[in-house]
């Protein structure tokens, strides 16, 4: 089950790809908790996945820039999965 958004310190949404077959991935960080929650079904094995811990963190080349992904595993087949990390900016709100 997905959390509240207003309770998270971070939250991403995703899409996993297997060649033509694709799931989504959730990654969130709760602000009551110092890990990491990984939610996604594997396209590969079709094995359901809750975990937590730790960002791992991977930097390739794409047209010859640095780009920065999260990098995590399936629990049951082992497959690796990337997904962009994105810089964000503090929301600002009137007060």
């Amino acid at each position: 089950m997905l959390p509240n958004l207003m309770d998270c310190d971070f939250f991403k949404k995703a899409t996993l790809f297997d060649g033509a077959k694709s799931e989504k991935a959730f990654i969130f960080k709760l602000k009551s908790e110092p890990n990491y929650t990984f939610m996604f079904t594997c396209p590969k094995c079709s094995s359901k996945n809750e975990f937590r811990g730790e960002l791992n963190f991977k930097e390739e080349k794409v047209d010859k820039k640095k780009i920065k992904f999260i990098a995590f595993n399936c629990k049951k087949c082992n497959s690796e999965f990337t997904v962009e990390k994105f810089k964000t900016k503090p929301v600002k709100t009137k007060e």
